[in-house]
């Protein structure tokens, strides 16, 4: 969505984008770093291309904002999150498709004779384990990552220090003509949608400054001239699992 404003002789545009998520938490670890990420960068390339071409001369500042569903990198967080643990992946067994089954014999199907050669073993779960002499998999468990599933073995610290992970939020940096105020406020993402526990992460996610708000060349000369304030809130409320984010500055 994008509105135009003309306000003291300037003009702003604000655009509302809300881009990909990333639908497993396993893809970018077992098969593709920057799976959901590239797809992201499509898309907003897309948008910023397409309002180019409708400036017709003029240059206006430009403020794109929203849940952008940007990451955290995943390989920096999790060696940081990790040290000193090793991977274990967990396997299960899922029936392969049905046509997996199937032979052709003189030109008719039949389901082959051995049911058991059609299953097939899938990575269900990665756990990242401290060293143990024991076989007690659960206490030595430092973080497992399933699908839709980020359990770190001290939730409270992961929120309490976000400061030490706020490198690994390197995503925004691919989109070179886009720039943005310092970040200075805990992840806007996973928090939880129970309004008597408001106030921790959920375990469905890695943490994730999802919600930004992003301004071209123009705009960003202007807003640190205005003595901006940009901060998320409602900490201590129940707002769904993004907290809003905010870019206050003066005119």
């Amino acid at each position: 969505m994008q509105t135009r404003w003309k306000i003291a002789n300037k003009v702003f545009d604000f655009v509302n984008a809300h881009l990909f998520h990333d639908e497993s938490n396993l893809a970018p670890i077992h098969d593709n770093p920057t799976l959901y990420s590239e797809n992201r960068k499509r898309a907003l390339d897309f948008v910023l291309s397409e309002l180019s071409a409708m400036e017709n001369g003029c240059t206006p500042m430009l403020f794109v904002f929203g849940d952008l569903n940007f990451r955290l990198d995943s390989r920096s967080f999790l060696n940081r999150l990790t040290e000193s643990t090793n991977p274990h992946s967990v396997e299960q067994e899922q029936m392969g498709s049905l046509a997996d089954g199937l032979q052709a014999q003189n030109g008719n199907l039949q389901v082959a004779a051995h049911p058991s050669e059609n299953l097939r073993r899938t990575v269900s779960a990665i756990e990242f384990r401290r060293d143990s002499d024991s076989d007690d998999s659960q206490n030595s468990c430092v973080l497992r990552i399933e699908k839709k599933k980020f359990d770190y073995f001290n939730h409270k610290k992961l929120l309490d220090d976000w400061k030490s992970y706020r490198d690994d939020d390197k995503e925004a940096e691919s989109f070179k003509s886009m720039f943005e105020m310092n970040i200075n406020f805990p992840p806007t993402y996973p928090w939880s949608e129970d309004p008597e526990n408001s106030e921790t992460l959920m375990k469905t996610r890695a943490p994730a400054w999802c919600d930004r708000v992003l301004m071209n060349k123009a705009a960003f000369s202007f807003v640190k001239d205005g003595e901006p304030a940009y901060k998320s809130f409602g900490m201590e409320t129940c707002t769904g699992d993004h907290k809003p984010v905010m870019l206050a500055f003066n005119i």
